[in-house]
C-alpha cells in the first residue's frame, strides 16, 4: 500500500487500534509493522509482526486492531502495515 491506498488503510485501521492502558501507564511507545496477507477484496487473511516495537503489549494491540478490521482499502496480496504508538 502506498499514497492514497495506504493512507485510507491507516484511517480505517485507527479506528480498530487502542493503546494499551498498561502502555500507557509506563510510558511505552513504539513502531510495529504488521505483515498483512489480504484475499481479493481486501478480507485479512492472516497477520504478523514483521517488526516488533520491542513491547509486547503494543505488538499485541496492533495484531488485535488487525483482526478486528476485517478488511482494507486497496487490492494486494500481501503489505507491510507500518503502526505507530506515540503518548501525546
Amino acid at each position: 500500500l502506498q499514497g492514497g491506498a495506504l493512507r485510507r488503510a491507516q484511517s480505517a485501521f485507527s479506528e480498530h487500534l487502542f493503546y494499551p492502558p498498561q502502555a500507557v501507564a509506563q510510558g511505552l511507545e513504539g513502531d510495529v509493522v504488521l505483515l498483512l496477507t489480504l484475499a481479493d477484496g481486501g478480507q485479512l487473511v492472516s497477520a504478523s509482526i514483521a517488526r516488533s516495537s520491542g513491547h509486547t503489549v503494543l505488538d499485541q494491540a496492533a495484531l488485535d486492531a488487525a483482526q478486528r478490521i476485517g478488511a482494507l482499502p486497496g487490492n494486494p496480496r500481501q503489505t507491510l502495515f507500518p503502526v505507530s504508538f506515540r503518548l501525546q
